[in-house]
């Protein structure tokens, strides 16, 4: 991470510089400070750690396609809701989560309301765990500074 800051850093000072020459300005603009920084991520994210971002992503989307390939179509009542097609002059099958669920327990039985419950868990438990992480990391650094 140290690393990261430091080539985003230099990256950063570089640009600046760069544009400032570039427009003849003597100080930074809110708008230099918002092209610079973005060309400072996409120097690091290009030239500084490509191999980081080109394979990681690579591995990383690459497994989740496949991960998602072998579980089960999920089915839950927000899914019907969205991928129910409209037809004008007639209401959807699935149009509001409760007269949905009531639909779907009747014509599948309540265990139908369960369906896709594995995979949303699955894919949302990760998720979850590391926004807790992020979280608590956040906090901690915030209450250092105090």
């Amino acid at each position: 991470m140290a690393i990261s800051l430091y080539d985003h850093s230099a990256a950063n000072d570089y640009w600046g510089k760069t544009y400032l020459k570039l427009t003849g300005q003597s100080k930074m603009t809110q708008e230099l400070a918002i092209l610079t920084g973005s060309s400072a991520g996409a120097t690091e994210s290009f030239v500084v750690v490509p191999f980081d971002h080109l394979w990681w992503n690579a591995g990383y989307f690459g497994c989740i396609f496949k991960v998602r390939s072998m579980l089960p179509k999920p089915e839950v009542v927000k899914s019907r809701i969205q991928g129910a097609t409209n037809v004008p002059g007639q209401v959807p099958k699935y149009n509001w989560t409760y007269p949905a669920l009531l639909t779907i327990a009747r014509e599948e039985g309540p265990a139908a309301l369960y369906k896709g419950f594995a995979p949303k868990v699955l894919r949302l438990a990760p998720g979850g765990g590391v926004l807790l992480l992020v979280v608590e990391f956040t906090l901690g650094v915030f209450r250092k500074g105090k």
